[in-house]
């Protein structure tokens, strides 16, 4: 079983899963913040003290900020050649734990929390969608204060040792 000193040597685990949390964003709505100071965006006065949220899945979701924004595609968040970080990592437009002085203080243990259980469900179960063969998971979503996936079922099977 991989342990979290194995991560750097599953790379591509890694990248699905930042690609996950961009691909489906959860929070679609930052944190509010409120203007410190007056200023304009994009033609639009924002009052001193008024309250902002950033809609992080279209940020997520755009095209200025990423190659094919609608595909989910685990490759850009793969470490360059030379074994540096993607860019994706640090484009500020991949903001799924928010960003600033909200930004969520628990990201680097739901980093890890999130890793350690997907390795270890994917070490041990096969999952299958469940009914004919060659049916897909739905791809719509229930948006809400979250996202949420429509429902599906799913056939989980052990692996043998």
């Amino acid at each position: 079983m991989p342990t979290l000193e194995d991560r750097e040597r599953l790379p591509y685990l890694n990248a699905v899963l930042l690609e996950d949390m961009r691909y489906r964003t959860v929070g679609p709505l930052g944190v509010p913040h409120r203007a410190t100071t007056s200023c304009d965006v994009g033609g639009f006065n924002i009052p001193e003290g008024a309250q902002v949220s950033g809609n992080v899945y279209s940020i997520h979701h755009d095209s200025r900020f990423w190659d094919s924004p609608t595909e989910f595609i685990p490759d850009r968040f793969l470490p360059l050649a030379d074994g540096s970080p993607s860019p994706a990592i640090t484009n500020n437009a991949f903001i799924p734990f928010g960003v600033g002085h909200r930004a969520c203080p628990g990201r680097q243990l739901g980093e890890i929390v999130i890793w350690t259980h997907a390795r270890r469900l994917l070490h041990r179960y096969q999952f299958r969608v469940s009914g004919r063969e060659g049916d897909q998971l739905p791809e719509n979503e229930v948006f809400g204060l979250t996202i949420a996936p429509k429902l599906f079922s799913l056939e989980v099977t052990r692996r043998r040792s």
